[in-house]
């Protein structure tokens, strides 16, 4: 049945209803509200049904994530490694962490791995949980290896942690913002603002920003122009590896390397990061993640450092702040970077085998 079918079914069993309805002014008018909203309703939710039957997603960069996890999990299914690591977060470990490198640097230590790198570039909070929500949600989600230690990595990022909604000004009226932005999520972004989640950089007027996206998703808003089948959709991990940046000239770590070795950390005052990102993406995988882990990426801005060692101390979970001495002189060089936040693909090459030891320290492994 499509869904023009069910819309118009529902819109003639709401008409026989108002029909039935004596004539007065008043209820006649409560009786057509009820008839139009009903309408709506049930025309929205069939568009809904009727995409989700049929596969079809939004041609975005998280769905191509989305797929690449499908078909790796899959193959998990089949191999059922001792161990599976999945990378969330943005642009600094889509570019820093060479997922072959880290699996061949566990190897090497004697665990086996299965890595499902799933970084978003330019992805917030709230956009990583809609991906990872499509990848559980969908009719082809194989489920996580049965016997398989699994070990979620998700990323501390100054920047993201304290901007709920980072990104949104760069990627208004697009099809990613429309994809994440549901009534569930904008609900949750504007809580986290509200309760001292920080800036929302250069976005004007968040509040009714956010809500006019969400209205667009409801609403399927112009949702054919914005979709393409599952089968045209081409898996992609999250890896992005940076080369170097036009203009970018590398003055060294020197304010870096202080920041890690400074005996002082700031105040912790983003609690949304544990009482809405932590805890919403637990309830989502529902016990399907043996372990969690946070770590960070260093970068040229001490900031990003002193955050993480911050959040680390905030945190109950292990988390790997990437302060050490030894990695952050091996990172002290023009090469290593690609630009003021981003790794190269030598830097990801030093950092990978560094955080390769580092999640072994933690014991969060099986061999």
């Amino acid at each position: 049945m499509s869904a023009t079918t069910l819309s118009t079914c529902a819109g003639c069993v709401l008409l026989i209803i108002v029909a039935a309805i004596p004539v007065t002014s008043r209820l006649r008018v409560a009786a057509t509200a009820a008839l139009i909203t009903g309408w709506l309703l049930v025309a929205v939710l069939s568009v809904r049904y009727l995409v989700y039957r049929g596969q079809y997603l939004p041609a975005t960069r998280p769905s191509q994530i989305v797929r690449y996890g499908i078909k790796e999990l899959t193959e998990a299914r089949k191999n059922r490694p001792p161990n599976l690591l999945i990378i969330e977060g943005g642009s600094y470990p889509a570019a820093g962490v060479n997922p072959i490198l880290l699996r061949s640097e566990l190897h090497r230590l004697g665990y086996r791995v299965q890595i499902l790198d799933m970084a978003l570039s330019a992805g917030n909070h709230f956009e990583r949980y809609t991906m990872f929500s499509d990848l559980v949600h969908n009719p082809d989600f194989p489920g996580f290896p049965l016997k398989t230690n699994t070990v979620f990595l998700a990323e501390v990022q100054n920047n993201y942690d304290k901007s709920p909604v980072a990104q949104l000004e760069k990627n208004l009226d697009t099809a990613r913002a429309y994809q994440y932005l549901t009534p569930a999520n904008a609900w949750y972004a504007l809580q986290s603002l509200w309760r001292g989640g920080g800036a929302v950089q250069r976005l004007k007027d968040p509040v009714w920003t956010i809500i006019r996206h969400v209205l667009v998703n409801t609403g399927n808003v112009g949702l054919p122009t914005r979709l393409t089948s599952w089968n045209s959709i081409k898996p992609s991990s999250g890896v992005t590896p940076t080369s170097a940046v036009r203009g970018f000239r590398f003055a060294g770590l020197t304010a870096v390397v202080a920041a890690a070795q400074s005996e002082q950390t700031q105040p912790f005052n983003v609690p949304w990061l544990f009482d809405i990102r932590e805890r919403r993406l637990k309830q989502l995988w529902d016990g399907r993640m043996k372990h969690w882990v946070y770590f960070g990426i260093p970068s040229t801005v001490d900031g990003q450092m002193k955050w993480l060692r911050t959040f680390c101390s905030a945190t109950q979970e292990a988390c790997i702040a990437a302060d050490d001495r030894t990695l952050l002189h091996d990172l002290d060089s023009a090469p290593m970077w690609g630009n003021a936040g981003h790794l190269s693909r030598a830097g990801a090459a030093v950092y990978s085998r560094w955080l390769a030891r580092q999640i072994v320290k933690t014991g969060v492994l099986r061999k």
